[in-house]
């Protein structure tokens, strides 16, 4: 899916020197330590100055935070823990099955993509960010449809 406007994030990427170390400010981040260090010693890989750590939180899920290399500072998008596609309902088949990568991003762009379930499972799609200060900012969404055409009722 094309989507309108999404040209204007991406944009070069900064030469970092060194990554400085991440700042364990929550309990989240000390509980996660091992693979936000890890994540941030290999140095950026999204929106020029980020480095993303990534875990599993069970199957079919996963969990991140933006570490800033420049800062250490450790940004966690709390609403945004990925579950893959699924029907709630055992008996349910949409005709589908997810088989992406959860979360997509690149050291030279502001864009993060996120297919699966994010928001509790509210919103399942494709879901399309952009890294503004830090912070992660909805821009584009494209829903799961089912075979008629209508969104998927999860």
């Amino acid at each position: 899916m094309a989507v309108a406007g999404l040209e204007i994030i991406r944009e070069p990427g900064t030469e970092i020197v060194g990554p400085h170390a991440p700042i364990l400010a929550t309990a989240l981040d000390r509980k996660y330590r091992t693979v936000i260090r890890e994540a941030a010693a290999v140095g950026a890989n999204f929106s020029g100055h980020f480095a993303i750590a990534t875990w599993g939180c069970g199957t079919g899920c996963e969990d991140f935070v933006m570490i800033d290399v420049k800062t250490g500072a450790i940004f966690d998008p709390k609403a945004y823990e990925v579950g893959s596609h699924y029907p709630q309902q055992q008996d349910y088949e949409p005709g589908w099955v997810c088989h992406s990568n959860l979360i997509n991003y690149r050291r030279d762009s502001r864009l993060l993509v996120v297919e699966g379930c994010i928001l509790e499972g509210k919103q399942c799609g494709r879901t399309y960010f952009a890294e503004e200060n830090g912070q992660l900012r909805q821009v584009a969404f494209d829903p799961d449809l089912l075979r008629d055409g209508t969104v998927a009722p999860f």
